[in-house]
Formats: structure tokens, C-alpha cells, sequence
């Protein structure tokens, strides 16, 4: 499970859990996000790296 500070668009959202040198991502399916929570399922219980990337759009800095 990984947590965030602010919500996460489900249309973005990428992880990767690797195990060992062979790099091969344990992720199993598609991750899920529940507001600022995002969990996956992997199938190696001992995985040890966590690789994620998070895109956001920008954010308006004011009115005209």
C-alpha cells in the first residue's frame, strides 16, 4: 500500500515491485486507487524494490 498527500487519477498510476537482479515486475494486474491510497497485488511475497512514477497536471496558480 502506498500512501499519498493528495489523491491520485487511477488514469496515471504505475507500480512496480522487482525482486532479486532479474528486474521482473511482481505487480499482478492493474494497481488500485482509493483516493490518496493506491495497493497492488504481487506475487512474490518477498519482493524488495519499489519502483513508482506519479504524472500530475498543473495546477492553477490563480484567477484573472
Amino acid at each position: 500500500m502506498l500512501i499519498f498527500n493528495e489523491e491520485v487519477n487511477q488514469n496515471f498510476a504505475s507500480v512496480a515491485v522487482t525482486a532479486g537482479d532479474d528486474r521482473t515486475n511482481r505487480v499482478t494486474g492493474e494497481p488500485m486507487v482509493d483516493g490518496e491510497t493506491v495497493t497492488a497485488r504481487v506475487d512474490e511475497p518477498r519482493a524488495r524494490r519499489l519502483h513508482r512514477r506519479l504524472s500530475a497536471s498543473p495546477r492553477p496558480t490563480g484567477t484573472s
